[in-house]
Parts: C-alpha cells; sequence; structure tokens
C-alpha cells in the first residue's frame, strides 16, 4: 500500500509539471526601417486560434487572443498575410511602406463566416439530409460572397485586418 507521503510527493510533482510554461516560438524578422505593430482583437468566437502573420510569405508572428507583436520590414510594396492552422482561407493585402515609418494594424475575428456558416446550417437543418448540407454549404457561400464582393482583397478566413495609420 502507498503511504500518504508516497501520494502527497506524487501529486506534488504532477503539480509542479502542470506549472511549466511551454517555451514561446520564435520567427523571423525580416528586418529593416520599416517597423510593423499588430494588435489582435479579444474576441470569443476565434479565441482558440492564433492569428498568424506572414510578411511576404514569411512567418513573423502567432498572436494569441488579446496578444500583440512587433516586426519590421523594408519600405516598398508588401504583402501582409494573417492566417490559423488548420482553417480555410485567410486574409490578404498589399500595402506601400515607406521608409522609417511605423505602420500599425488591428486584427480581429471575421464574423461573417460565422454568421454565414449558421445561416447555412439554418436552410440546410431545413431542407433536411444529404440534400439539407449541400443547399446550407452553397448558402453559406452565397452569404460569404455577397458580403465580400466589393473587396479587392483575400479576405475569407477566420481573421480580418485594418491598417490603424492611413
Amino acid at each position: 500500500m502507498m503511504s500518504y507521503k508516497n501520494i502527497l510527493g506524487a501529486g506534488l510533482l504532477f503539480l509542479v509539471a502542470g506549472c511549466q510554461t511551454t517555451p514561446q516560438q520564435t520567427f523571423a524578422n525580416p528586418g529593416g526601417d520599416v517597423s510593423l505593430v499588430f494588435f489582435r482583437e479579444k474576441n470569443f468566437s476565434a479565441s482558440l486560434k492564433d492569428a498568424e502573420v506572414f510578411v511576404d510569405g514569411i512567418q513573423v508572428c502567432a498572436i494569441p487572443n488579446g496578444g500583440d507583436c512587433r516586426s519590421n520590414t523594408t519600405a516598398g510594396k508588401r504583402t501582409l498575410k494573417i492566417d490559423a492552422t488548420f482553417t480555410v482561407g485567410y486574409f490578404s493585402r498589399s500595402y506601400t511602406f515607406e521608409s522609417g515609418k511605423t505602420y500599425r494594424f488591428n486584427i480581429s475575428a471575421d464574423n461573417t463566416q460565422l454568421i454565414a456558416g449558421l445561416a447555412g446550417a439554418g436552410i440546410g437543418s431545413l431542407v433536411g439530409g444529404d440534400v439539407g448540407g449541400l443547399v446550407g454549404g452553397t448558402a453559406a457561400e452565397v452569404g460569404v460572397y455577397e458580403a465580400n464582393k466589393n473587396d479587392t482583397s483575400v479576405s475569407n478566413g477566420v481573421f480580418k485586418m485594418e491598417a490603424l495609420d492611413n
């Protein structure tokens, strides 16, 4: 039989092991004299996903819900992309940056996807069966298209972004 000291010791070991922090990922900083600052709004609908930020295809950070990050790049036209692991779609837009300036961006959940999905699910459940699933999925895609049809950037993911300094 196990003594209470052994049980207490094992419990303490599990407690200490549970308090270990996971190391933060390190990402490339492309460098340059243009500063980029990304703020992520705290939002329940995308709270489990990190907003992965890319500058010209290079991941520079992964921002948790309510977090922020800073990176640098060089002046000129650069493409910023916001994505999330294991999701379909992404946000992408090109910006022209001037040397020596700081640019700030706000990242938020794109609830258009959530609303369209819920509307599609409702329509699909009314129809029922396999046909209902097809009808619901099509309705969701049409809803997203209608909401974003005048937008020239790619914006069909979990997150969207707006420039705060332009």
